[in-house]
């Protein structure tokens, strides 16, 4: 991108002319989505495009690309002309109108005088003028007829149908060849991107199931699977406000659904301290209180109870809250018991503290001065004095009793808490398997709350 040099750099420039290299007459332009543009010499690398000016290179990913604009001096050598040819036809392996591939082309020819570059691009912009000429689509990386294009995405569909098969039966070494099949012939297969996502996921590569999962939300909105599915890898990435609102979205979704409720319940209860306030938050609690609550009873009919964000049976349910109460009676009984232990340590420690003050007083008083030398000679302690010494060392060792006692309560309480169960923390996500691929027809998810989200396909 040609930069504007502020005043003084001109100023500069008229005074030493000679030390300043002249601009290339002709550049490469690379278009960016963002609106800008950058001009040098480009060239393609493993990571994208290399743009280089003025001695400095600038990488470009392709991601940032809109479209490549090649030129060529009028005198370039066969060789830089075919290294041109070169880069010109790397760069429209982007490009889904052959229309714009053959105007590249065009701009080419016009400008690089090498005749032996020019047939061979000749020769190119002919067969891209035939794809243009037959209406050819781009699917993937590969050219079709409009007319095949149906026939490719079914193609697609039962290589995804295949892989959802084999995923069902924990086969997903086995799916994983299909789906890179079913997405070459069909970049959009909403089925192969959402078990690509899941299988990606399996494999612990966090950010390309992400980006599976957000093309799937692209082009299916309101999927309740591929929501929640976004939700546990977004938590995973420690993205909580945003794994809360793709939640939220599968609430919205599938109502009253089993697993995405389940889901929000963890991520409620393990949500950072930091977040708990945010309006997101309150939002997402709310909505989630209002469902769970629908759920609750529904599942309390078939005999089952949420525990932390797990359920159990009844006779679970109940076994689980005797224990609960039982434990509660001990930690109540625990809490007078450390009570009074506080204040018997509280009396100990007045008593030491008068003890203390009378031993001071009848020492202060042990010293009297002798009339004829004029110093002071220390008197004998009376026997009190000893008696008030033994009294404060056996209250200090009481004293010392008392809070080993009261560490031990501390301790005992600690791990009575640890066995409360109801309400305790699952800190763990889970997503929706293949049962939840979306197809052409988006099926919504059963709400039943005793099954899994309804598949939708068979």
């Amino acid at each position: 991108m040609r930069r504007r040099l502020p005043w003084h750099a001109f100023a500069v420039g008229a005074l030493g002319a000679l030390s300043v290299t002249a601009l290339p007459s002709a550049a490469d332009v690379l278009y960016l989505k963002d609106g800008t543009k950058i001009e040098g010499d480009i060239k393609h690398s493993d990571n994208g495009w290399l743009v280089y000016r003025n001695g400095k290179s600038t990488l470009v990913f392709p991601e940032q690309v809109k479209s490549i604009e090649l030129s060529a001096s009028p005198d370039a050598a066969p060789k830089a002309a075919a290294e041109r040819l070169a880069s010109l036809r790397r760069s429209v392996e982007t490009l889904n109108d052959p229309r714009d591939v053959i105007a590249r082309y065009q701009h080419f020819i016009e400008q690089v005088k090498d005749p032996a570059a020019v047939a061979e691009a000749k020769r190119d912009m002919a067969s891209w003028q035939d794809r243009a000429d037959q209406n050819m689509v781009k699917v993937g990386s590969k050219w079709i007829l409009p007319g095949e294009r149906a026939k490719l995405s079914d193609e697609a569909m039962g290589l995804a149908e295949q892989a959802r098969q084999l995923m069902k039966q924990g086969r997903a070494k086995e799916a994983e060849p299909l789906l890179v099949e079913a997405t070459a012939d069909d970049p959009q297969n909403v089925s192969a991107l959402y078990l690509t996502a899941l299988l990606r996921y399996q494999q612990d590569q966090l950010p390309a199931a992400r980006k599976a999962l957000d093309a799937v939300a692209q082009l299916v909105p309101n999927h309740a699977p591929t929501l929640n599915n976004l939700g546990v890898v977004q938590w995973r990435q420690r993205q909580y406000v945003a794994a809360l609102i793709s939640f939220d979205g599968a609430m919205l979704a599938a109502p009253v659904n089993k697993d995405i409720l389940d889901n929000v319940a963890s991520a409620l209860q393990a949500l950072p301290a930091e977040f708990r306030n945010s309006n997101v938050t309150q939002r997402v609690a709310r909505r989630f209180q209002e469902q769970d609550r629908q759920l609750a009873e529904q599942m309390a009919q078939a005999g089952w109870h949420r525990v932390g964000t797990g359920w159990v049976t009844d006779k679970d349910y109940d076994e689980l809250k005797k224990q609960e109460k039982e434990t509660q009676d001990k930690l109540d009984a625990l809490a007078g018991e450390f009570d009074k232990a506080k204040q018997h340590l509280a009396d100990l420690d007045t008593r030491i503290a008068d003890t203390e003050e009378q031993i001071n007083r009848i020492d202060a008083t042990s010293y009297v001065r002798d009339p004829a030398s004029g110093t002071f000679l220390r008197i004998p302690y009376p026997d009190v004095y000893y008696r008030l010494q033994k009294d404060d060392a056996r209250l200090k060792q009481e004293r010392q009793t008392e809070v080993a006692h009261m560490d031990d309560m501390r301790e005992t309480a600690k791990g009575l808490k640890q066995r409360q169960v109801i309400g305790k923390t699952v800190e763990v996500q889970r997503m929706i398997g293949p049962e939840g691929t979306p197809i052409r027809e988006i099926e919504t998810l059963s709400t039943r709350p005793a099954t899994h989200p309804a598949e939708t396909q068979e």
